[in-house]
């Protein structure tokens, strides 16, 4: 559940929500994304698939980007339907890709991704573009969809090209419609775990799935673990509960101790069962950054 996105990452969301939309204007369009399964197209087995829902809760996004850019970005977000990332693991090296939903007209959108430094014109199937300066990659393939990337994006558009799709259970795809944050995973790569200091042996998890949705100015968190026998999953919630409490000792974390003290884990047949979690914006910033805001304001400051 512990998520700490590293700078390249920061500066690519950003990315991918300027350039996409920053000669925009007027509002949103509502397309049927729900049928189309676009988060299918970089939702890779071992990857960490999260898709903020924009329509049903922007604050989070909102606050997460004003921590790493000086530009109040509302604007653009409000033109964005969703936000999907799909990375491999927690470290610096990491491989991510990042899926926007809204709308973007693709001859502005390419003119204006076009007058920034360092970006080269490619065109095959479809134009995309290149920064070697920052390893990344983008594209606009369709109007309803934009694309950033630290690998080949290849793959991904021969997906969006064939309708070719990733495995995921329609009930998170109804999740995607529905919270305001989803969480998933298919075979859980161990990157993913190292912050938790679970030992690697006990990498057995089949799928993960968290959903975060709004409780009044609160968000309530919930999520299930599926191992593939009961002996793996009790095994595993000792290993996590004792990786929470590492953690809380380790970073002292306002949002870790809820975890561990306000949580249920527990093992239920070959489940892990994670609920009565209960956070606020801050808090889950807290998770997904790693930092504070008051530690962010402190370094800014600095």
């Amino acid at each position: 559940m512990t998520l700490f996105f590293h700078n390249s990452l920061k500066i690519s969301i950003t990315l991918v929500l300027v350039m996409y939309s920053f000669l925009l204007s007027g509002c949103r369009t509502s397309p049927e994304f729900a049928l189309q399964n676009y988060p299918g197209v970089i939702a890779d087995d071992g990857n960490l698939l999260v898709h903020f829902n924009l329509s049903e809760d922007s604050v989070i996004l909102n606050k997460f980007m004003s921590r790493y850019s000086m530009d109040d970005l509302t604007a653009i977000i409000d033109r964005t339907e969703s936000l999907s990332i799909s990375i491999d693991g927690l470290g610096s090296n990491s491989n991510f890709s990042i899926l926007a939903e809204g709308n973007y007209p693709q001859i502005i959108t390419n003119l204006a991704i076009g007058r920034e430094e360092n970006w080269v014109k490619h065109k095959d199937k479809y134009i995309w573009w290149e920064n070697k300066a920052r390893g990344l990659y983008a594209s606009v393939p369709i109007r309803s969809v934009a694309l950033i990337s630290n690998g080949d994006l290849n793959s991904v558009l021969s997906s969006i090209e064939s309708g070719s799709r990733k495995y995921i259970p329609e009930n998170i795809k109804t999740q995607f419609e529905h919270a305001a944050i989803t969480l998933y995973s298919r075979f859980p790569g161990v990157n993913l775990y190292e912050p938790l200091n679970i030992p690697t042996e006990k990498m057995s998890i089949q799928e993960l799935s968290f959903i975060v949705q709004k409780d009044g100015d609160n968000y309530k968190i919930s999520g299930i673990l599926q191992f593939s026998d009961e002996s793996d999953a009790k095994i595993f919630s000792t290993a996590l509960k004792l990786g929470l409490l590492i953690k809380l000792r380790e970073t002292g974390k306002l949002s870790v101790m809820k975890i561990v003290h306000d949580s249920r884990i527990e093992a239920v047949n070959s489940n892990i069962i994670m609920d009565n979690i209960l956070l606020n914006s801050e808090e889950i910033l807290e998770l997904i950054t790693g930092s504070s805001q008051a530690l962010q304001e402190n370094r800014q400051e600095n």
